[in-house]
């Protein structure tokens, strides 16, 4: 039961997943939509159900909570704030990702200008 009892620290490893997380949800989101026309289901069930259960918000919440707990409210702000803003930047930072390997593999021209946004090519 030693996982469980209050600690004292930034929770760095929560933290690593839940970035990462949110970067590769950026990079599926956009990708499924660019590359074909999924089911409606296929984005739910993949950035909810695979990258939701890859990701550790729950726990997120209970370490800020415990960081309160045991007396740490500063570290608990800092880690509640930097997850937050860090975790949207991530998912803008998959999709600026996904869209400069477009334009640098791809010769695309207007994908960095508007990412997410499928780019209407001509194509006869």
């Amino acid at each position: 039961m030693h996982c469980l009892k209050a600690h004292s620290g930034f929770p760095f490893g929560t933290f690593v997943v839940n970035l990462s997380g949110c970067l590769l949800i950026g990079l599926l989101m956009v990708s499924i939509v660019e590359m074909w026309r999924p089911h409606r289901l296929i984005r739910p069930f993949l950035g909810v159900g695979l990258l939701g259960g890859y990701t550790t918000f729950s726990t997120y919440a209970i370490e800020t909570q415990r960081l309160i707990q045991a007396g740490d409210a500063r570290i608990a702000f800092i880690y509640f704030v930097a997850t937050l803003l860090g975790a949207l930047l991530a998912v803008q930072a998959g999709v600026l990702l996904y869209a400069f390997r477009e334009r640098c593999f791809r010769g695309g021209e207007d994908d960095l200008a508007r990412p997410g946004v499928p780019a209407h090519h001509p194509s006869g």
